[in-house]
């Protein structure tokens, strides 16, 4: 759902166009998919997943949640999103990809209500407090506390859901300061605080999935 763009950029010091063995995608996947080139994204990620590209499996993930060329799939998305937790690869891990895949984890358990999908609020709450203490001091920040209060939301505490969020969304206007925010994910940020002021919990389902989708937005 929310941290593809953080994740696509290559760690520092690393090359920018990486071969097709590595835990990162090659700067013209990254181009197709910041022109919105989904389909043609695709049949370049899906290979390099296969080949257990972390990164590549990370997106792929994102194309699951997002519902978008493929089919929407909460299950499918959850297990790319654990494959891409780790380095399967032999070569060194994406600590990005890792944070967010952790982060995703989180959310796909606190929100998705997807038929014959079973939430673990237990898994919920473990990845989203490893991801909220990893994000510290990055462009994350804003998106792990965003599904922190997502995860507390499934808790049936709103009030305490409420003020995460506005933390979220005061994180988030600080991110602005510096990198381009889209209105649309403040405005998802905004929607998600009126749920839990009205006690009800953020969902994702296959109705919803492209609203819901910072990564691979229209």
């Amino acid at each position: 759902m929310w941290l593809l763009a953080a994740a696509a950029v290559p760690p520092e010091g690393t090359a920018s166009n990486p071969a097709a063995d590595s835990n990162e995608l090659p700067a013209h996947v990254l181009e197709l998919l910041d022109q919105k080139r989904y389909r043609e994204a695709l049949a370049e990620i899906e290979p390099l997943a296969v080949r257990r590209n972390q990164h590549a499996t990370f997106a792929l993930a994102n194309f699951y949640l997002c519902g978008k060329v493929v089919e929407f799939s909460c299950a499918k998305a959850e297990a790319l999103f654990t494959a891409s937790l780790t380095s399967r690869n032999g070569l060194p891990a994406n600590p990005e990809v890792t944070r967010a895949a952790r982060n995703e984890i989180a959310w796909v358990h606190a929100a998705c209500t997807e038929p014959g999908f079973n939430r673990s609020l237990d898994t919920a709450q473990r990845f989203s407090l490893e991801a909220l203490r990893e994000s510290f001091g990055t462009p994350a920040l804003p998106y792990a506390y965003d599904t922190v209060a997502a995860v507390v939301a499934r808790t049936q505490d709103y009030a305490q859901a409420a003020r995460l969020q506005r933390v979220a969304i005061a994180r988030l206007k600080d991110l602005a300061r510096t990198e381009t925010v889209e209105a649309y994910t403040f405005a998802e940020f905004d929607k998600r605080l009126a749920l839990y002021e009205r006690g009800e919990p953020a969902t994702v389902d296959a109705s919803t999935a492209a609203q819901n989708c910072n990564a691979l937005p229209d």
